[in-house]
């Protein structure tokens, strides 16, 4: 279904303005920008900055153009989790990302944006406006689709899942303007140039991705600890936690308040950590 909505949007778009290389050299760094990408929190998403090139493409070169470098970058056969079928997961990512890109470059040119000539401040606002665009038909379409598919709350998957994307891609809104107007006066070279700014902020990403692992792990260390002093009990933690978890998404909880319940359920005998182990096994 995606599929035909992008085709047919493709279709719609204008053509694409620039030679065919220089759509070429964008299409391979975006697919550069995605095999780069930082893994989001449960529920297999990820994020990375290829955004910011596929948005920039959209303003140097056209919607028609930025839809193929989305697909092109999408086109992700390296990163198929063993649970999910590649022929679903690659045209579903294809499209979806496509469609966000055509959707932006055409809110673009209808508020005044000039394909291949940025100026600031004149077209500042449809910049911004149509960057926003991307990013809300892009996890709108992601959030609802996985929500579908796993039979969950798209609130949920949203607040547990991918709300943490938001500042990443925020940030690689200046940056897609800086290279549509760095493209403008220095061309192919503009890619280079843009590449440090574009890895800082998915190291930044990663960064924060990296701390929430640690925390995550930091968790199941405790549960392990705790489950080392009393050998009569082992896995209870564990138990508790996954059937704490199943109990709340059966009555529909919000997914936040189900993660906090299973962190919970992780840590509810931390108590008996302090507490001596001939005590804890005593017959």
């Amino acid at each position: 279904m995606l599929g035909l909505v992008a085709v047919g949007l493709f279709l719609l778009t204008p053509p694409a303005s620039g030679p065919l290389w220089l759509l070429a050299a964008f299409s391979i760094m975006a697919m550069g920008a995605e095999f780069l990408a930082v893994e989001l929190p449960r529920h297999g998403g990820n994020v990375s900055v290829s955004f910011a090139i596929v948005f920039a493409v959209g303003m140097i070169m056209g919607p028609k153009a930025a839809m193929v470098a989305a697909a092109v970058g999408m086109f992700k056969f390296w990163n198929i989790p063993k649970d999910e079928i590649w022929y679903i997961r690659i045209p579903f990512n294809m499209a979806q990302f496509s469609i966000s890109a055509g959707v932006s470059g055409l809110v673009y040119t209808k508020l005044g944006g000039v394909i291949g000539g940025l100026e600031l401040p004149a077209q500042l606002l449809a910049a911004i406006i149509g960057s926003l665009v991307f990013v809300l038909v892009n996890a709108t379409l992601v959030v609802y689709c996985i929500a579908i598919w796993r039979k969950v709350s798209a609130w949920g998957i949203w607040l547990v899942g991918f709300r943490w994307a938001i500042p990443s891609l925020l940030a690689e809104v200046p940056v897609a303007i800086g290279l549509a107007l760095l493209h403008q006066s220095m061309g192919v070279t503009a890619l280079m140039v843009l590449t440090v700014p574009l890895l800082i902020v998915r190291h930044t990403f990663q960064r924060s991705m990296d701390r929430r692992k640690i925390f995550l792990s930091s968790l199941a260390t405790l549960s392990a600890a705790i489950e080392a002093k009393d050998s009569y009990t082992g896995g209870h933690c564990d138990r508790v936690s996954r059937y704490a978890g199943a109990i709340a998404r059966k009555i529909k909880m919000p997914e936040d308040q189900v993660e906090t319940l299973e962190y919970v359920g992780l840590m509810h005998d931390i108590g008996k950590i302090m507490i001596h182990s001939r005590i804890i096994n005593k017959p």
